[in-house]
């Protein structure tokens, strides 16, 4: 459902979707940008495969963790959902994409240093990282 959404860009719809503890943590802001820019530098998700399922109960919440092998329209990668049952729905807690694409586009082409947030400036040197910044970063 989750993923479907993505294809749709429907970041307010996500938004209703996530967990009391993620909206209080971080809410519709940081959604909103990280799902747009990694959209843009991923493109539509072409086809999922469903590569891991997790499921436990932690200090009295329900979670459950699935991974999907992606293709994206820009390259493959994994996609990790984190789950919280909530008034007996599955509710987005969090979210976390590896690819090779994400993986270049935070290398920094002035000093090589491989940066592993989201922004659009190296950690390291403060140079542009262009790929990032083109994504709306």
């Amino acid at each position: 459902h989750y993923l479907a959404l993505w294809n749709k860009g429907d970041d307010h719809e996500i938004d209703d979707q996530l967990s009391s503890d993620w909206k209080t943590k971080d809410g519709f802001e940081t959604v909103d940008h990280f799902l747009g820019p990694m959209r843009n530098l991923m493109g539509p998700i072409q086809s999922k495969t469903k590569s891991g399922f997790y499921i436990n109960k932690s200090n009295g919440k329900k979670l459950a963790r699935l991974t999907y092998a992606t293709t994206f329209e820009k390259g493959t990668g994994t996609i990790t959902l984190a789950l919280e049952q909530e008034d007996g729905q599955w509710r987005l807690a969090g979210m976390n994409i590896r690819s090779t694409r994400l993986a270049e586009a935070q290398l920094c082409p002035s000093c090589h240093h491989q940066n592993e947030g989201l922004g659009s400036l190296c950690g390291n040197c403060g140079k542009p990282l262009p790929m990032m910044k083109a994504a709306g970063f």
